[in-house]
């Protein structure tokens, strides 16, 4: 396991990031959820847990000096196809924190008050269930630009035309409301990648059904 970060210390939300064969993709997803681009978070502590479910090449981080907030590397070297297992052991085994964020999918990026505004409902009503809606890279649906030769170069480039690296903000010019919404005021609960609860609650629900054979989060 790897370490980077600060020492341990009470922590009040634990990110907890699935990724499979993800060396491009996952950087750029645990940057969007760090401080400096994540705004508004001066007096949270959080900490993010990326698991690497079984990746052929283990998945390395980037340099993360100044992060300002802990961020833990584990490695599962014989998973499972299906990445629910890991996230009820991350839940189970390593998050510090009573509240946890879910992202199963190691390739979404954060909008910039997504650790705030999540931790403010939390505070407000412990027991609650917090979720976001999602977005997609790209001027169309990616279910509908794949099939017009959308692929990672129009995203690399997508990504390089604008500076999220110092204002996530920038992201909405390229991109747009998933399936789930319509146009962002409509939303069908039948996806989220960040969702967030009580430990208590997760188990209270029974976790994930690690009877799910099927290889998802990327």
């Amino acid at each position: 396991m790897q370490w980077f970060g600060l020492a341990l210390r009470v922590m009040e939300l634990s990110i907890i990031v699935l990724a499979y064969r993800m060396q491009r993709e996952a950087p750029r997803t645990l940057r969007s959820l760090l401080r400096p681009l994540q705004k508004a978070v001066g007096d949270i502590d959080y900490e993010i847990i990326v698991i690497d479910n079984g990746s052929p090449q283990p998945l390395s981080l980037p340099d993360l000096a100044g992060a300002h907030a802990p961020v833990r590397l584990h490695r599962i070297e014989r998973a499972s196809p299906s990445p629910v297992g890991a996230i009820n052991a991350a839940v189970r085994d390593l998050a510090q924190a009573e509240q946890v964020m879910i992202c199963i999918d190691g390739a979404r990026m954060a909008s910039p008050y997504l650790v705030a505004r999540t931790v403010r409902h939390l505070r407000a009503q412990p027991d609650a269930f917090v979720y976001v809606t999602s977005r997609h890279l790209g001027h169309k649906l990616q279910s509908i630009a794949c099939r017009e030769g959308y692929d990672q170069s129009v995203e690399d480039q997508l990504l390089a035309g604008v500076d999220w690296e110092n204002d996530l903000d920038e992201l909405f010019k390229i991109s747009v409301w998933a399936g789930a919404c319509r146009d962002g005021k409509y939303y069908r609960l039948n996806e989220s990648n960040a969702f967030s609860m009580a430990k208590k609650l997760f188990w209270q629900m029974g976790g994930y059904n690690e009877a799910l054979p099927v290889r998802v989060g990327g």
